[in-house]
């Protein structure tokens, strides 16, 4: 058959870059054929306001609606069988520009959050309570307070050994799902699913009971560069990724939702052409068309950026 072979679908779900464990987990991926026209569909809760003279703050909702954004296609050239060489520069670049947009829609969402009533309890503040420590005394070195203490307990206000770092790590946690929910709360479609942070904050979450470590994927041990996010594993239903380009000192939290393709959010919107033999190699190259959109009337609701304020002897 002559022109253009009809795009292989299969290929286009099961592609090694846009599946690829440093992308995937960033964009909610949009897969188009090329008969498909250069606009994406999406589903939406339609907003209404009661008071036309009020501004919009999205608790007032009217159903699910079918929307549609214009995508704008970039044309690249990649190889079909997957080798580190021949991907490593491209997903790299790709999971660092998704990344910036995922930071910039938590920190709008963050900002918009502080100014809302009723979500004061969004700070990075670690601090907890001292506990009352009951407080005990030998019989035979004072038997009359020893007796005292059986009808009269004292309690002092005390930190057992290593407790408070304990509990200041379990706060990490505590902060981390409560992010989770929030975004659950505002974006109506679900809590958050996925965690991007730093290598010492990663640390502190594994060393936490239940956390369950993800064993390395063959695609980033043979990568030729560093792609940027990698999964450590996960805890309380909550995928955690490293960033190892952010610092040891860098104590931001990215909680977002992970949605389906038809979901607001940030998405890779993408289509292959049909597969061609350069020079006869063996190689065989795809001309593909990418963009990167923010689909949603909110899309910031599914992000949100919070910076903790983690002492240095936490770990």
């Amino acid at each position: 058959m002559k022109g253009k072979e009809k795009t292989n679908n299969n290929l286009l779900e099961n592609h090694p870059v846009f599946n690829h464990p440093s992308i995937e987990p960033i964009f909610n991926i949009i897969a188009q054929s090329t008969e498909d026209a250069p606009t994406h569909a999406y589903l939406d809760y339609n907003l209404v306001t009661p008071n036309k003279n009020e501004a919009n703050d999205g608790m007032g909702v009217l159903g699910l609606k079918v929307y549609s954004k214009s995508i704008n296609f970039k044309d690249y050239e990649v190889y079909s069988n997957f080798h580190p060489k021949n991907y490593g520069e491209f997903i790299s670049k790709l999971s660092r520009t998704g990344l910036t947009h995922l930071f910039d829609l938590g920190k709008q969402n963050i900002e918009v959050l502080k100014e809302k009533k009723g979500f004061e309890f969004i700070n990075g503040s670690l601090e907890v309570k001292i506990p009352l420590v009951k407080q005990y005394v030998s019989f035979f070195k004072n038997p009359l307070l020893y007796i005292k203490d059986i009808f009269k307990p004292r309690f002092i206000k005390e930190f057992m050994p290593g407790q408070k770092n304990d509990l200041q790590r379990r706060k990490i946690l505590s902060k981390i799902l409560q992010l989770a929910n929030v975004i659950a709360v505002e974006g109506r479609r679900g809590a958050g699913n996925t965690v991007i942070v730093n290598a010492k904050i990663g640390t502190i979450l594994q060393d936490i009971a239940g956390f369950q470590v993800q064993a390395n994927d063959s695609r980033l041990l043979g990568d030729s560069m560093p792609t940027g996010i990698y999964n450590i594993g996960s805890i309380a239903g909550l995928n955690i990724y490293v960033d190892h380009y952010m610092s040891w000192d860098d104590d931001r939290i990215l909680v977002y939702r992970k949605g389906r393709p038809d979901e607001p959010g940030l998405g890779l919107i993408y289509k292959t052409d049909s597969l061609k033999e350069s020079n006869g190699n063996g190689k065989h190259t795809q001309s593909a068309q990418l963009d990167i959109i923010e689909s949603g009337l909110t899309p910031y609701k599914n992000y949100i950026l919070l910076e903790l304020d983690i002492p240095n002897d936490l770990i």
